[in-house]
């Protein structure tokens, strides 16, 4: 299971790269994270997206696997913030 997470959290990495401009996850402090990442649609309406995990000690991406949770929020803007 920990095998397809990471393979799950690496594909969704890079799709939220290819399809929204995302930046890549960093570490930083005790996370892993790409946070305050602007996106707008075709109509116009803007979202912030990010991605990150739980506090980590694991500074390296080959020891993700061993990373229970990451998450990603999409905050879409009713109004242009």
């Amino acid at each position: 299971m920990k095998l397809w997470f990471y393979a799950g959290a690496a594909a969704a990495e890079r799709y939220l790269v290819n399809e929204f401009g995302i930046k890549k996850l960093n570490r930083t402090c005790c996370v892993w994270d790409s946070t305050q990442n602007f996106y707008r649609d075709a109509n116009e309406q803007a979202s912030e997206i990010s991605m990150a995990t739980e506090e980590t000690l694991l500074d390296k991406r080959d020891q993700w696997p061993k990373i229970d949770f990451f998450y990603v929020t999409i905050h879409r803007f009713m109004d242009d913030p």
